[in-house]
């Protein structure tokens, strides 16, 4: 007689760890149907390290009581088919301290959020995937998407709404390196107004925000805050645009934008604090600003490098 040890994959779904047991059909007290008319499936495909998520609504309280947690499954994919809602309300709803990719199948909808922690949480020196789809995501307490300071973000033609109830918070916080590809992070609440800042840089050895193809971020408050050493390259375009504060804001540290397009409007374009003014570098750059106090202000030195001043005439 001989009998097989559960093998676990290092995926935790709702409080459900998933299992060669269960894998083909993973179920839990907080495995709920998004509506009860719907069908409610959470399965997962070991020899693609992939889980499938399908018309799924999942609610926890309590510390460190999530919605999922990637412990130990390296380059794992999470595909949500039909309509979804994660919530957390004392912990992130998602945490990944493995590279994890979360996607959405064609026509699909997913809402994660937590009232406390941020919505969703790499650390780990984890990669980050979001692609496809509109994500929306909520946090009253912390950043929408949050980092450790080491983790890398990775947008895939994807937009990320966030919101808030408290008076400032970030959809993007807190990664070393951002990359965007032909993605848009919105800032949205219920009201007209729009508190939240869509990337937040905090990271202490410096963050490099990379874009390809198009892109956006358009929010209320500050499009990029930036409290740590900041470079915007890569071959795309970033267009940045803030309803009633700075496109950019920058509070000491220097900011250097290389090699690719970036269209900032604002209250003010690019913004450095009054006091702890900072540098600012162009590098083979085509930089536009549109503002309506003022276009660059508050910095302290300006390096041209393979750029120049062409409008308005006689600036430079």
């Amino acid at each position: 007689i001989s009998a097989n040890a559960t093998t676990n994959y290092g995926i935790i779904v709702g409080n459900t760890p998933v299992s060669t047991d269960n894998y083909n059909n993973i179920t839990g007290d907080y495995i709920k149907p998004y509506y009860s008319s719907l069908p409610c499936k959470v399965y997962y495909a070991p020899s693609i390290k992939t889980l499938y998520l399908e018309n799924v609504r999942i609610e926890r309280s309590g510390s460190n009581n999530r919605c999922i947690i990637n412990k130990n499954c390296d380059g794992l994919t999470v595909v949500f088919k039909g309509d979804n809602y994660l919530f957390a309300k004392n912990a992130s709803a998602i945490r990944c301290y493995k590279n994890t990719t979360l996607k959405q199948a064609t026509g699909a909808s997913v809402t994660v959020s937590s009232t406390d922690q941020e919505a969703i949480f790499a650390c780990n020196k984890a990669l980050l995937t979001i692609k496809n789809g509109i994500f929306n995501c909520a946090s009253d307490k912390k950043a929408m998407i949050g980092g450790d300071g080491k983790e890398i973000l990775e947008l895939d033609n994807t937009m990320i709404i966030g919101s808030t109830n408290s008076d400032l918070e970030f959809i993007v916080y807190d990664f070393a390196k951002v990359v965007l590809l032909n993605s848009k992070i919105m800032g949205k609440t219920s009201t007209s107004s729009t508190p939240v800042v869509g990337i937040g840089v905090n990271s202490r050895s410096g963050t490099v925000i990379e874009v390809w193809g198009t892109n956006e971020i358009e929010t209320y408050n500050d499009g990029i805050r930036i409290n740590a050493r900041t470079t915007i390259t890569g071959g795309g375009t970033l267009k940045i645009t803030s309803e009633e504060s700075s496109a950019i804001s920058t509070f000491g540290p220097q900011l250097t934008i290389d090699g690719c397009t970036v269209k900032v409007k604002g209250e003010w374009g690019i913004k450095g604090d009054y006091v702890f003014k900072g540098p600012l570098a162009f590098k083979n750059a085509n930089v536009r600003v549109n503002a309506f106090k003022a276009c660059i202000s508050c910095i302290n030195a300006l390096t041209l490098d393979g750029c120049a001043i062409t409008q308005p005439s006689g600036a430079a």
